[in-house]
């Protein structure tokens, strides 16, 4: 549908922090790529990260534009200025500057992927009268473990909840855990199936593995390793991991090399910049490794599968992501045992891989339900 005037219709999106090389920025990077040639879009972030940004632009992509906001930042470590702030003084900070771009911009939505604290966004965007409002969660949240935290996480969920006019989750499990039962769609996010897909070369031997993601804690890249040690103990013909992805928390890539080195695995352990395409290290590898602690869900599982490599996860990742060819191995199991069950699996292969299917993820799927909500329906 366009506009009287010829234009594209225009998206506001609410990015969570910035664009860089991570999950959620992937999914704002998947709509505008799927949909700018039925719409324009504006995107607020809150970092200078911008490699997705930079990497639509490089595809030819114009009619995307970013809008800086300051959330200007608590300085103080006094808990009452912190109350204060938090409740308060932030929300008005962000309504004020978001009046700014309503009133010199005209959506037909607002798209936010800024989870539980969307309101204040959606809250303006309800006095300009934009009636499509949609929470898009790629969170499984965790309880809180202070009553205070609690109390803040349950103000802002009920508000954004009430502000919005459609709820969005990637996976079923994640919808539950945020909506609480409220009716919500799944939206499973989609992958690039003229890169990723089974055209890819397997290696001949099975001991190449990899993992991709952001090293941090909640990754649990640390774990990975010590399934290599495990699987390792006793073999002439080594595995290797290769560990895709860049830091994102402080410290985390120190305590990898740490352990890398504890465990003398320097020539068997190989860490790879997740910004540059990943394709020529699946190619050498035979199967994937997912360790997370929490997951909303994982496109690298899906683009694992369609490449034809088995993923051997934790049972935190949802089970509406296992398009055929996914092993759950419980994290309190341990990682010698992770190790055994990856042995006992591949040993007992009879094919390469199973048939994944993946329609749910493709990308003209993934782009008719997000051009529904568009169009609120």
């Amino acid at each position: 549908m366009m506009e009287n005037n010829g234009k594209k219709e225009k998206v506001l999106i609410i990015a969570y922090n910035g664009l860089g090389c991570s999950g959620v920025p992937h999914v704002i990077y998947d709509v505008v790529k799927n949909l700018s040639s039925k719409y324009d879009f504006d995107i607020v972030v809150f970092n200078n990260d911008n490699f997705y940004y930079e990497r639509l632009i490089k595809e030819g992509i114009k009619n995307v534009s970013l809008i800086r906001i300051d959330e200007a930042p608590i300085l103080s470590k006094n808990p009452l200025k912190i109350l204060y702030y938090r409740f308060f003084k932030k929300n008005k900070v962000i309504m004020r500057q978001a009046k700014k771009i309503y009133k010199n911009n005209h959506y037909i939505a607002v798209h936010s992927f800024k989870e539980i604290f969307s309101w204040p966004y959606f809250k303006i965007a309800k006095k300009f009268g934009i009636n499509t409002r949609i929470i898009h969660n790629t969170i499984d949240y965790a309880r809180k473990k202070t009553l205070f935290g609690r109390l803040y996480f349950f103000i802002n969920k009920q508000k954004t909840i009430k502000l919005s006019t459609q709820l969005v989750s990637v996976s079923n499990a994640a919808g539950k855990n945020a909506f609480n039962n409220r009716k919500f769609t799944t939206i499973h996010s989609t992958f690039d199936n003229s890169l990723y897909n089974t055209s890819i070369s397997s290696p001949s031997k099975k001991t190449s593995f990899f993992q991709i993601g952001t090293f941090n804690s909640n990754k649990n890249q640390l774990f990975s390793i010590e399934v290599l040690y495990y699987l390792n103990l006793n073999r002439n013909d080594l595995y290797h991991l290769y560990l895709i992805g860049y830091e994102n928390e402080n410290g985390y890539e120190s305590k990898l090399i740490k352990k890398i080195n504890e465990l003398s695995l320097s020539k068997n352990v190989h860490i790879i910049d997740g910004r540059l395409n990943p394709i020529h290290i699946i190619e050498k590898c035979y199967f994937s490794i997912l360790p997370s602690l929490s997951e909303g869900a994982s496109i690298v599982a899906v683009e694992a599968q369609a490449c034809g490599r088995h993923v051997f996860a934790s049972s935190s990742l949802p089970k509406d992501v296992d398009c055929g060819d996914i092993s759950y191995i419980d994290l309190k199991d341990g990682a010698s045992n992770w190790a055994k069950q990856i042995e006992h699996y591949l040993s007992s292969l009879s094919t390469q891989n199973k048939n994944s299917d993946l329609s749910e993820f493709l990308p003209d799927t993934f782009s008719s339900k997000i051009d529904k909500l568009y169009q609120g329906n």
